[in-house]
C-alpha cells in the first residue's frame, strides 16, 4: 500500500439528500432510503460501512460519521463512501490499523466505477475533514487532510460481511 499525503478534492458519485422534515424518505433510525448500508467486519474488528446509493453515502459521511472515524472514497471517480468505525478506546486521530485500511480501501474501489482497474487511488481521511459541496448534487463531497493508498479490487479479498443488524458499531 503506498500513502501519499495532501489536500483534497471533491468525490462524488454518490450521497444523500439531507433536511428533509416532512419525515418521509427515512427510517425509523434516521437513515436515508435504500435500506441498511452494507455492513462489514474488518479483520481487525472494525465495522466498516459501505453506502448502497447517493442518500445514504450522504448521510454515513455527513450525519453517521463521527468526527474520528474514517472516511474513503475512490480518487477521481464515482463511487461508494465507506465509513470505517472507530472502536472505543482507539487513539484520537490515530489511522486505522493498515489491514483495516486496506479492507476500507478495497470496498471503496470496488464499489465504484474503477472496480475493474488495478492500483486504483483511493483517498481516506477522518470524517471531520469531509464537507458537502454547496450547490453540487447528492453526493458530492470537498475534503482535505487526506491520505491516499492504491489497490486492486477483487471479490475474493472483500472482508467479510457482518450481521445485518443496522448501522450501529
Amino acid at each position: 500500500l503506498s500513502r501519499g499525503a495532501g489536500r483534497g478534492g471533491p468525490a462524488g458519485g454518490g450521497a444523500a439528500a439531507v433536511g428533509r422534515t416532512d419525515g418521509k424518505g427515512r427510517g425509523a433510525r434516521g437513515k436515508a432510503r435504500g435500506g441498511d448500508p452494507r455492513r462489514y467486519r474488518s479483520a481487525d474488528g472494525w465495522t466498516l460501512l459501505v453506502g448502497r446509493n447517493s442518500r445514504q453515502n450522504e448521510w454515513l459521511s455527513l450525519r453517521y460519521g463521527r468526527p474520528d472515524d474514517w472516511w474513503f472514497h475512490v480518487k477521481d471517480a464515482a463511487g461508494t463512501h465507506v465509513l470505517a468505525r472507530v472502536p472505543d478506546g482507539w487513539p484520537a486521530g490515530e489511522p486505522p490499523p493498515e489491514a483495516t485500511l486496506r479492507q476500507a480501501a478495497l470496498l471503496a474501489a470496488y464499489f465504484s466505477e474503477a472496480r475493474s482497474g488495478s492500483n486504483v487511488p483511493v483517498d481516506y481521511t477522518r470524517c471531520r475533514y469531509v464537507r458537502r459541496l454547496r450547490g453540487a448534487g447528492r453526493g458530492r463531497v470537498s475534503y482535505d487532510h487526506h491520505r491516499t493508498t492504491s489497490v486492486t479490487p477483487r471479490a475474493e479479498d472483500l472482508p467479510p460481511a457482518a450481521d445485518a443488524a443496522g448501522p450501529a458499531g
